[in-house]
């Protein structure tokens, strides 16, 4: 397998199905919680227009351990200035509450580990994010590295269970081919070396090897539907969304040496 690559099997295809049902579970679970704890999943790093609704930790592990001895009871909230995350799974984060999210764990785990340096301490993570943009609005995109700053070694698995490609035009994932020494600043006005649209990335699952701390992100984007005026807009939207607002639904497991979780 290349480095950077757009994966799509019969398997991973009945994987995401499966986290397809996950979602929803966790959307009917989260439907419970508070306004203020609603806003405490909304993600600044991509406009607020990112929730995550479920996300989890593993404690470093060796790396010949992660493919074999990985279990329920290693995943743990992720520690914010001492305080548990508000963004952990509504429900334990174990294999009969979030079935789908744990055979995506298991598959993403077998396809980096023939990169892992196995001498490594590593820690697992993992995230279930949904991207909303409501009619009216625009999507601003993001390009980062899953590890910054500072960098680091990181090998990051991306499912795309569900995109609703008719109602977004832009937002195209891509990324570079390049090594950690190259600078964000430097790619800036640089082609990317990957370019898919939503409609090729729907579905399917995105590759970037461990350890290079690949560049992405998503360019920008709007949604299609048009409207004079801007929903107002509520945390409760990204639960029930509308059929006119654009959504998208991502899973993203990471094996890095230290935590890429961000506020």
């Amino acid at each position: 397998m290349k480095n950077i690559s757009l994966v799509s099997n019969h398997e991973s295809d009945s994987i995401n199905q499966a986290i397809n049902e996950d979602f929803s579970r966790m959307s009917a679970e989260l439907s419970h919680a508070s306004e203020q704890d609603l806003n405490a999943r909304l993600r600044l790093y991509d406009g607020y227009q990112r929730m995550t609704f479920g996300r989890a930790l593993a404690s470093l592990m060796a790396g010949s351990a992660v493919l074999h001895e990985l279990v329920e009871t290693d995943f743990k909230p992720y520690m914010n200035n001492g305080q548990v995350d508000k963004s952990f799974f509504p429900r334990p984060f174990t294999q009969q509450n979030y079935g789908g999210v744990w055979a995506a764990v298991r598959y993403s785990v077998r396809m980096l580990f023939n990169t892992l340096m196995q001498s490594d301490s590593v820690m697992v993570s993992v995230y279930c994010h949904r991207v909303l943009v409501r009619p009216g609005e625009r999507y601003h995109g993001f390009m980062h590295r899953d590890l910054d700053p500072g960098g680091g070694r990181i090998g990051t698995v991306i499912w795309y269970p569900h995109v609703d490609v008719s109602k977004i035009i832009g937002a195209e994932l891509f990324s570079y081919d390049v090594e950690q020494d190259v600078t964000l600043e430097e790619l800036a006005g640089r082609p990317p070396d990957h370019v898919f649209e939503p409609s090729v990335y729907n579905g399917k699952v995105m590759f970037f090897a461990y350890p290079k701390n690949y560049p992405h992100g998503v360019r920008p984007g709007h949604n299609r539907i048009l409207s004079d005026v801007l929903c107002a807009a509520s945390p409760n939207d990204f639960l029930q969304p509308k059929s006119s607002f654009f959504v998208k639904d991502l899973l993203i497991l990471a094996v890095s040496e230290r935590s890429p979780a961000e506020d």
